[in-house]
Formats: C-alpha cells, structure tokens, sequence
C-alpha cells in the first residue's frame, strides 16, 4: 500500500477513507493510467468491474473505481477472518 499511498496516511485521518482513495485514483488516471491498473490487479480487482465503471464513465470514475477497490479489500478482509491457513503452509509437501 505504501506505493499506492506515498504520502502518510496518518496526517490524512480527517478525510474519509473513501475520498482519499478517490484522490489518489483521480491522481493515477491522470497521470499514469498503467501504474493504477497495475495496482487493480495487484489488489486483485476483477476486471469485469473496472470495465464496468470505465464504460459507465461520467466524471465520478475514480470515486466509483474506488468504491470497487474498498468493496474488494473488505471481501479480502473477511475471507481472510473465515479461512484459517496453516502457518507453516509454506513447508507442507516439501520435505524431500
């Protein structure tokens, strides 16, 4: 998230979460649409989604793109709070 969110998220406590992302969506469409897909599919964004939005278009594109990416990143949040994984998951099966 620090590459997303260069600046500290700390100082930014008064804007609603979803608004800063916005910001920070608006800024990466502007100026580098490439990194901001990037990021979606990092976060793992369906892409049916994203294009969705883009077709809708309008000029609330990077409020809606971002209300995607936090609904993704609260479904995340709960698969996360219901699967229980293994720690040591990375050595299971590979005792050779």
């Amino acid at each position: 998230m620090k590459d997303l969110f260069p600046q500290d998220l700390g100082d930014s406590k008064k804007i609603p979460l979803l608004e800063h992302v916005a910001e920070r969506v608006a800024e990466l469409l502007d100026r580098d649409p490439e990194l901001l897909f990037s990021y979606l599919y990092r976060l793992d964004v369906p892409e049916s989604e994203v294009n969705a939005v883009i077709e809708k278009g309008g000029e609330n594109i990077a409020f809606h793109l971002a209300e995607v990416i936090l609904q993704r990143q609260q479904q995340r949040q709960e698969t996360k709070s219901k699967v229980d994984v293994p720690k040591n998951i990375d050595t299971m099966g590979l005792d050779w």
